[in-house]
């Protein structure tokens, strides 16, 4: 769901710069190429001559919450919100990106606000679906009004429902699961962890279009039930905050999340009633790194967990925090030298 709304926001903005200016044309095609760095310094040039243009403040803004880095992006994001025309879609689509702000800086009352102003706004349908989108998952929807909140050192819990006292046991949980995880990385996350602990899965998935676990690890949101372990989404949250500007690969990601999950299961005895499930004869780690998301999740999170256990038992901890950063094969190659390959062999070799 969250794809399909990138998607329209994405058309609702090819639509807008169709026939604008080059220099605007410009900095579209380094946004739909990924090169923000690129993107941010052509903006910021632009701007000097013109520092009060939208379309160029909302692009820089853009490639600035594309590196997470939300609190840079903020000011252009407020220029941007400054369009004269009411139904304007960049003045709408900022609005967006200021409620996210201010929820990352726990003003939540402004964040709502900023949200409620941004609906106003006649503007694209998708628009329109991308607020309401964050609004339901950052808990302003009325359903959330009589969820009970806790909160702890590390996390502010919101529970649909507390009548079965084994919330106090997940709570517990949760805080072990930060502390074991962050013995390895070492983290401070810009804000306490908001979690919404759901009892209904028909509720999730009509309020938050989601019945699953899943982490916005920018943010620190989690949206998960006490029937899902609790460390994954956790070791989301900590480990991709844990470096600026992380070079992410989703079978890397979700390996390590798999990793440090805390539930002490067998990984290999799970993942080998995993092949036997696909029918899988022979592994290959280098394909399901470069194509993952061409792979079964099942197979290629629990693949990838075992390849980070196996990489952080050859390397160590500091190895592979240096290369927890850029999580290409390239990197991987620079970081852990040319005897790589062999070792991904005999990882291979005892699986095939």
């Amino acid at each position: 769901m969250r794809k399909l709304f990138i998607v329209l926001l994405i058309l609702c903005a090819w639509i807008e710069l169709h026939a604008q200016s080059p220099k605007l044309k410009e900095l579209w095609k380094l946004y739909r190429k990924e090169k923000f760095d690129e993107l941010i310094e052509k903006g910021e040039v632009f701007l000097e001559n013109d520092p009060d243009n939208i379309e160029f403040n909302f692009w820089v803004g853009k490639a600035y919450t594309r590196k997470s880095k939300i609190e840079e992006a903020f000011p252009y994001f407020e220029k941007a919100a400054m369009h004269k025309d009411p139904n304007s879609t960049i003045k709408a689509r900022a609005q967006v990106y200021i409620g996210i702000y201010y929820f990352f800086k726990e003003k939540k009352d402004k964040s709502k606000e900023a949200f409620l102003e941004g609906q106003k706004i006649k503007s694209y349908s998708g628009i329109s679906e991308a607020s309401e989108f964050w609004y339901e998952r950052l808990g302003f929807d009325d359903f959330f009004q009589d969820w009970s909140q806790k909160e702890t050192e590390h996390f502010i819990f919101y529970f649909q429902d507390t009548t079965d006292l084994n919330y106090k046991r997940f709570i517990n949980n949760c805080e072990q699961a930060y502390t074991a995880i962050d013995t390895f990385f070492h983290v401070t996350l810009p804000k306490k962890i908001d979690y919404y602990v759901w009892t209904s899965t028909t509720d999730a998935r009509n309020i938050i279009k989601s019945a699953g676990a899943f982490a916005m690890s920018d943010i620190c949101l989690i949206h998960g039930n006490t029937n899902e372990n609790e460390g994954h989404e956790i070791a989301h949250v900590i480990s991709l905050n844990s470096i600026e500007d992380i070079e992410k690969n989703r079978f890397i990601t979700e390996g390590t999340a798999v990793y440090f999950d805390q539930t002490n299961l067998d990984i290999e005895q799970w993942f080998e009633g995993v092949l036997d499930d696909y029918d899988i004869k022979k592994i290959d780690v280098k394909k399901v790194w470069d194509n993952c998301e061409k792979f079964p999740a099942n197979y290629y999170y629990h693949l990838g967990g075992l390849f980070v256990e196996a990489l952080i038992n050859e390397y160590g901890q500091d190895k592979f925090l240096e290369f927890f950063a850029d999580q290409s094969y390239k990197n991987a190659q620079a970081v852990f030298g040319k005897e790589l390959d062999d070792f991904i062999k005999e990882f291979e070799s005892g699986f095939n």
